[in-house]
């Protein structure tokens, strides 16, 4: 995905999280509504990489960091590998998802 198309995908987002959040929408509007909030939130979290530069460079640094460490026989390098998942749009999509499963077992 690049960036114009990701843009897009975003203003999307947010034009349908405003038209549920109105109240006169139906019950059919606001499931066709929710499924494509949800497809449109999957789109946004697919991307391994971050579209901002500065979360790229975030992430590039981390993995030097790690690489210097690992080479330098320091066990530090697991924590900043660690860290570079944070920046990962799909693997914060993947944890958030893993854990509202989780909590959502506890509800019923």
């Amino acid at each position: 995905m690049n960036k114009q198309k990701y843009e897009e995908v975003k203003r999307t987002l947010a034009e349908v999280t405003a038209a549920l959040a109105r109240n006169d929408l139906t019950e059919k509007e606001r499931r066709d509504f929710e499924k494509h909030s949800a497809a449109l939130s999957g789109q946004l979290l697919s991307v391994w990489l971050p579209m901002s530069n500065v979360r790229r460079a975030i992430m590039l640094i981390l993995l030097l960091l790690g690489l210097r460490a690992f080479f330098n026989y320091d066990d530090t390098y697991i924590w900043y590998w660690i860290g570079i998942v944070f920046f990962s749009p799909k693997a914060v999509g993947l944890l958030t998802y893993g854990f509202g499963r989780f909590m959502g077992g506890f509800k019923k």
